[in-house]
Parts: C-alpha cells; sequence; structure tokens
C-alpha cells in the first residue's frame, strides 16, 4: 500500500503531466514529421499489398511514340483506341489525356472522339488543376471540351499533392474550385464500375478552410495510399491495342487506364516505394488508388484528437507505473516504448488506420536519462549528510560509487567499486582516480582518464574496464559534483553502471534480426546483405555463384508431419549443408523448404557442378525420425554473377528460374540458369543412381535398415521400368512420387 500512495504524490503526478503533454503537444504540432514519415514508409514497405487482375494500364510508351510519330496525336488515333476497347467490353475506362483545346487542324476528329466516347459509356475524362500564377489562389481547373463532358460517363480531378518532403503518400477523394466538387479520378472510375462504390469509399475530412474566398482551388477527403508492388499491374502498349495484336486479350468486367508512360511526356512523382523502383507517373498513381479501391483497402490518418488523446493515455499510464518501479524505471519505460509500438502496428495492419507513435517514443526516451538522473544525484545528497549511514546505502546500490576531491583524489568506494577496481577503501584512498581506474579505454583511445570528465562538458562517457580479475565491461561513466556546504571541499561522485548485458542484448537482437531462429543460418535479409556485399566487392575478377535450393515434396510431408518433425527435417537439411560447402561460402535459409548457398570467387561451372552433386547426394540420403523415415526431392537452381545478373534480385529470380525448369521432373537435379527455353537437366539415370548410392546405415535401427533397404528396392525397380518404358507420359506417371514416407 505504501508504495501505491507514493505513486499519487504531487512530484509523480506532476513530472508524469508534464512529459506526456510536452508529448501532445509533439503530437499536436508535428514537430517530429520527417521521423514520423520515415516510421510510416518502413511500415508500408513491410506490408506490400497485392496488385488486382481486375485493372489494366494502356501506356503510351516509347514505341508507341516510335511508330504513330510526335505527339499529340490525332484524335482520331483516341477515337479508334476507345472503339476497339468497346468491342473488348472494358467495364469502364479512365482516358488520363487533357483534350482542352479543339483540333483546328482536324474539325471532324473532335466529332469522331465525342461519338466514340458517347458510344462506349463508360468514358471518364479528367479534370487538371493548373497554376496561372505564383500563389496558391492562380491554381485553376483545365476541363475538356464541351462536347466531351456531355458524352462522357463522368469527369475526375487528376490534382496529386505532394509532402513536404517531396513524397507521394495519400492523394484526395474530393477537389473543386470555388462552388464546383468534383471526385478523384479513380473514385469516378470505381463509381462507373459499381454505382454505389464511391459511397463506401471516405477519407480524412478536410473542408474548404476559406469557404469566403472565391477563385480557390480546394481540397478534401483525405486518404493513404498502400502501394502495391508496381510491376505486377498488367500493361499493354498503346499501339498494341490500337493494332489489334492482342487478340487474346479479354477486358470484361475490367478497368482500362489509358495513360503516358513515355519519358518527357509524363511526370513522375517519387513515393515511399521510390527506393525499391523507379518514381511511378501518374496513370501508375491512378492505378495504387484504383487497386486499394477495388480490394477496399481504405487507408486514412488517425484523426488528430483521437491520436492526440492515444498518445497522452500512453504516455500518463507509463509515466505513473515508472514511479513503482523507482529504481528499475527501464522496465516500465520499454513496456510503454512496445506498448505504442504494437497499437501503431495493430491499427495500420487491422483498422487500416495510422497512428504515429513517435511521439510517445521519443518523450519516453528522453524522461529515462532524467528519472534516472535524478535518483542518482538524490542518492549523492543523502550520501554527503549521512557519514554514518553512507555505507549501507551504497553497499546496496548495484552500481560502483567512487567519491573524489576536486583534484580526483579517492575518498569513497563502495563494494562494487572495490571489485571493479580491485583496490580496497583504504589502499585507494588518497590515490588518483586515473591509477585507481587504469583499466579504461574507449572506442577512440586505447587508454583513457577518467579524470577527464571533471572538466567537460558532458559529464558521462561509455567506456570498457578491464578488471584485475580478468573480466572486461562495458561500463556508463558518469562524473556528478556533490553540492557541498559553504567552505567545505568541493566533491565529484563518479558512478559506474554496468551496461555489458544491455550492449549483448543489443548484439543479441541484430542477431536474431538477421538468422533464422530454427537453424541458425542467416535468413533472407542477411543473405540480401551477402550478395550485395559480393556485388560490391571492387577486387579483380569478382565472380560468384548462387545455388537456390528448393524441398517441393516437404510441402506435402508437413501435413502430415507434427510441428517437431519437420522442426527436425529443417534442422537435418540444414546441418547437412553446412558440411557440403567450402570455407568462404555462404548458407542461408531464404523460405520454409528453400535455401540459398553462396558459391564466393569462382564462377566454373564444372567446379560448380561438381559442388551441386556433391550437396544432391548428400541431400537425398534418407532421413530417419523416431520410428520412420523420410526421403526429399532437392531441386537446385543455380545463377552466376556477373553472367545472369548484377543485382542481388536478378540474380536471385535466375537462380529460381533455373530452378523452376527441373521442378517439373520428379527427380533430384540441378541446372544452371540459361536465356534458352528449353534448359537442359541431369539425366534421369544419373540422378537415380545418385539417389540409390551406398549409405551409411551403421547408426540405424534394424527397423530403419529395413525400410532404407525398401527404398533402395523401389528405385531399382524405377530404373529399370525407366529403360524399359517407352513414352515420356509412362516415365512421368511412374515417377509421380518415387520419395515418400516409408
Amino acid at each position: 500500500m505504501q508504495r501505491l500512495k507514493s505513486v499519487f504524490r504531487h512530484t509523480a503526478i506532476n513530472t508524469a503531466l508534464s512529459l506526456a503533454l510536452l508529448g501532445l503537444l509533439i503530437s499536436s504540432f508535428n514537430a517530429l514529421q520527417p521521423v514520423d514519415r520515415l516510421v510510416y514508409d518502413s511500415m508500408l514497405r513491410l506490408w506490400p499489398r497485392p496488385a488486382t487482375d481486375g485493372l489494366v494500364i494502356i501506356e503510351i510508351d516509347e514505341r508507341s511514340l516510335k511508330e504513330l510519330g510526335r505527339w499529340p496525336w490525332s484524335r482520331r488515333t483516341h477515337a479508334k483506341l476507345l472503339d476497339t476497347l468497346t468491342q473488348l467490353n472494358a467495364a469502364a475506362i479512365g482516358l488520363d489525356i487533357i483534350f482542352a483545346e479543339p483540333e483546328n487542324a482536324d474539325p471532324v476528329a473532335d466529332r469522331l472522339l465525342a461519338e466514340a466516347i458517347r458510344h462506349n459509356g463508360k468514358v471518364v475524362l479528367p479534370v487538371l488543376p493548373e497554376i496561372t500564377g505564383l500563389r496558391k489562389e492562380g491554381i485553376k481547373p483545365t476541363l475538356p471540351l464541351k462536347q466531351f463532358i456531355e458524352t462522357a460517363a463522368g469527369l475526375g480531378h487528376v490534382d496529386i499533392e505532394l509532402d513536404s518532403d517531396g513524397l507521394v503518400r495519400s492523394i484526395f477523394l474530393e477537389a473543386g474550385f470555388d462552388n464546383r466538387k468534383w471526385r478523384s479520378f479513380a473514385s469516378v472510375l470505381l463509381q462507373v464500375h459499381h454505382e454505389d462504390h464511391t459511397l463506401k469509399w471516405q477519407g480524412e475530412s478536410r473542408p474548404n478552410t476559406h469557404p469566403s474566398r472565391s477563385n480557390l482551388w480546394w481540397r478534401n477527403q483525405r486518404v493513404l495510399i498502400p502501394f502495391a508492388d508496381n510491376s505486377e499491374f498488367q500493361r499493354i502498349s498503346y499501339l498494341d491495342i490500337l493494332q489489334e495484336k492482342t487478340t487474346d486479350l479479354s477486358l470484361e468486367n475490367k478497368i482500362v487506364l489509358v495513360g503516358a508512360s513515355a519519358a518527357g511526356l509524363a511526370t513522375r512523382f517519387p513515393t515511399p516505394l521510390s527506393g525499391q523502383s523507379e518514381p511511378m507517373n501518374g496513370i501508375e498513381l491512378h492505378a495504387q488508388v484504383l487497386n486499394s479501391g477495388l480490394q477496399g483497402f481504405n487507408l486514412i490518418q488517425l484523426s488528430k484528437p483521437l491520436e492526440n488523446l492515444l498518445t497522452f493515455i500512453l504516455l500518463f499510464a507509463t509515466l505513473i507505473s515508472s514511479r513503482i518501479y523507482n529504481n528499475k524505471p527501464l522496465i516500465p519505460l520499454l513496456a510503454g516504448m512496445i506498448s505504442a509500438i504494437a497499437t501503431s502496428a495493430s491499427l495500420f495492419y487491422f483498422a487500416l488506420s495510422w497512428f504515429s507513435p513517435v511521439a510517445v517514443l521519443t518523450v519516453l526516451i528522453l524522461s529515462f536519462p532524467a528519472l534516472n538522473w535524478q535518483s542518482m544525484k538524490h542518492i549523492g545528497r543523502t550520501l554527503l549528510f549521512e557519514r554514518q549511514r553512507n555505507s549501507a546505502t551504497l553497499a546496496a546500490i548495484g552500481d560502483a560509487i567512487i567519491i573524489t576531491d576536486s583534484e580526483g583524489r579517492i575518498e569513497f568506494l563502495n563494494p562494487n567499486a572495490e571489485i571493479l577496481t580491485g583496490f580496497t577503501l583504504q589502499e585507494a584512498s588518497h590515490r588518483h582516480i586515473n591509477t585507481v581506474l587504469i583499466g579504461l579505454s574507449t572506442d577512440q583511445a586505447k587508454f583513457w582518464s577518467p579524470s577527464l570528465l571533471l572538466k567537460s562538458d558532458k559529464p558521462v562517457s561509455t567506456c570498457y574496464l578491464k578488471a584485475p580479475n580478468g573480466n572486461e565491461y562495458t561500463i556508463r561513466l558518469s562524473c556528478n559534483p556533490i553540492d557541498m556546504p559553504i567552505h567545505e571541499t568541493k566533491q565529484y561522485m563518479f558512478v559506474l553502471s554496468d551496461i555489458t548485458e544491455t550492449v549483448k542484448m543489443s548484439r543479441r537482437w541484430k542477431y536474431l534480426a538477421t538468422h533464422d531462429k530454427l537453424t541458425g543460418l542467416p535468413n533472407r535479409i542477411k543473405l540480401e546483405e551477402l550478395i550485395d556485399r559480393n556485388i560490391a566487392d571492387e577486387k579483380d575478377n569478382n565472380c560468384f555463384a548462387i545455388c537456390f535450393i528448393g524441398f517441393d515434396d516437404l510441402k506435402t510431408i508437413d501435413e502430415t508431419l507434427s510441428l517437431s518433425a519437420e522442426d527436425f527435417l529443417i534442422s537435418a537439411i540444414a546441418k547437412r549443408l553446412k558440411t557440403c560447402i567450402r570455407i568462404g561460402d555462404s548458407i542461408g535459409r531464404w523460405s520454409n523448404d528453400e535455401f540459398i548457398i553462396i558459391f564466393n570467387r569462382t564462377d566454373d561451372k564444372e567446379r560448380i557442378a561438381i559442388l551441386a552433386q556433391e550437396i544432391i547426394s548428400v541431400l537425398t540420403l534418407p532421413y530417419p525420425y523416431l520410428q520412420d523415415i523420410y526421403s526429399l526431392l532437392p531441386r537446385m537452381g543455380i545463377s552466376l554473377y556477373p553472367h545472369d545478373g548484377e543485382t542481388a534480385k536478378q540474380l536471385l529470380t535466375k537462380a529460381d528460374a533455373a530452378r523452376n525448369s527441373v521442378r517439373k521432373h520428379n527427380t533430384p537435379a540441378f541446372c544452371f540458369y540459361s536465356s534458352s527455353k528449353n534448359t537442359p537437366i541431369p539425366n534421369i539415370d544419373q540422378v537415380l543412381e545418385l539417389s540409390s548410392v551406398d549409405q551409411r546405415v551403421d547408426n540405424l535401427s534394424p527397423d530403419d535398415q529395413q525400410k532404407l533397404e525398401a527404398i533402395r528396392l523401389r528405385n531399382q525397380e524405377l530404373k529399370k521400368t525407366i529403360q524399359s518404358a517407352k513414352s515420356s507420359s509412362k516415365l512421368k506417371r511412374l515417377l509421380s512420387s518415387p520419395f515418400k514416407k516409408t
């Protein structure tokens, strides 16, 4: 009860309220907006959305410009395109081309285009806000010609707003000029496709803040864009549609976007995913918005009042709870940080709302030194006035305490300081602190003098201490002046906090982030880093090979196995692979049943083929587990640097493609990547011979040896059957599943 009462002391509540209000101010005024955006972009990259198949992009690309001539083209051309799309039964067409001026050279072309729009009945045209002056008030809408407006199914604005850092993260579902209002281009297309869709799609309200002013372009209903992989959208050249080269194309119940993608013609916008791909053009941004609308991903920014309330609650609850653990404020502060991150991630992934945890994390990080500093300062004052109680109090402190005079001569050591320094209080008394802490060093200096903190503006330093007992510690050394009565000699308190375990924990976290927990092998992140490091190596004759290994039959076996048996098989595969690689090679786990081997400093296919054969021979050995024996079918694809690619993504993609070329053969095999469609694979007889080679069975039980013998007999029978088979279809049927649980 006494500890609970201390929580509600005025000082504790005032401190918690002050820090919580500080976080509220940071959140309200977006003081850390760049950091907020960095966290948002990182979370967005970790959550890529799938691309829908109900959307087709028709690009005005370089090839189309080369064939059809310089831009702009005759509107007869666009009319012909619309007639073709009408014949293909497109559900809705977004024509992202501005027709604001009549075609004086061919007036009939305007009439033909208007007829094509009317005949289709599902064409949406853009409204473009253009800057006519230097100020925002100079933005005015540019609309299509009247005859096009009358025949179109709808108009949608194509206004795109950049954030202050120059990236596009959101779009406004509504925009207008004075009293006129238009829905966004993508929103109108969705309404044409599904009449009730627009009513279900709402964003963050941001109404016109100057309703009394005229000639003002305004925006409303802001929604965040949950970006998908831009390369997954179906794309077709404008020229191919015009020349009817896509005879097998079906646009039934699909939305079609027509716009420019050629360099110099299309404006490009950087996005949070621009670090992984090129900036997006306008038609691609509309495709991203349509993709989120078609799949129901309505990602919005949490309202500012709700965000402020959530920030205040998280901070106040954490800071109040820290008073219960007054001596260990790190525990509630860490719990508060984890809670803020978990709340943000949960709202982002499940509620499709973005809540920034930056304000909470910043205040909690800043509050830790303050809470720790106040605690140590209070202890120092108590030690000064209570000499008889000093020894007991300081002995109970987990940190090492050294008190010196203004010249650095030692006057007191607590027991922890005696252990760290190897000196007793009597031995260290009146010695200089530099001679007692002689084993100190830093990252910059092999030998470091703690007396430098006496006159330093930064009274805290992280350093390393080698104790007389041979142990090495990472410590946080702080030096604080002690307020003394008048005419008393000034004293300083050195506090040595052992943060060795904290540093080890940090390194452990880094290791877990880059290694697979089950096998201890590098994971996907670490493998990509190793490949990029090899590519960046500027040494002469820089070459290496990527070996992509997969076990398709492991997925089938997993359905009948327990988790412990599945973990056993994966661990056994990893152990066998470790015995197969050379010194200097790297191995890692790519996914559940996929592994990667990096053969460094070689592009000799013959040598690599020998290594691959050795690996297959090891991996095809039976896997005894309890009362059963399992056999697996490894398939390997190999790509070479720099022959097959110059980036990690290219090398991995081509190695996986090589592996896919042997997956149709139900045998263990490997293959090098080749641009040829018919990539050769190892001979079937050779693979069966490899899988039936004599194995060491000394350590197997009699039952396991009988099962292993049954597998060998089955392989011999299969080989004889293959030699006598007269057709490839019969061979494929016989080899449908030669390696299964016996």
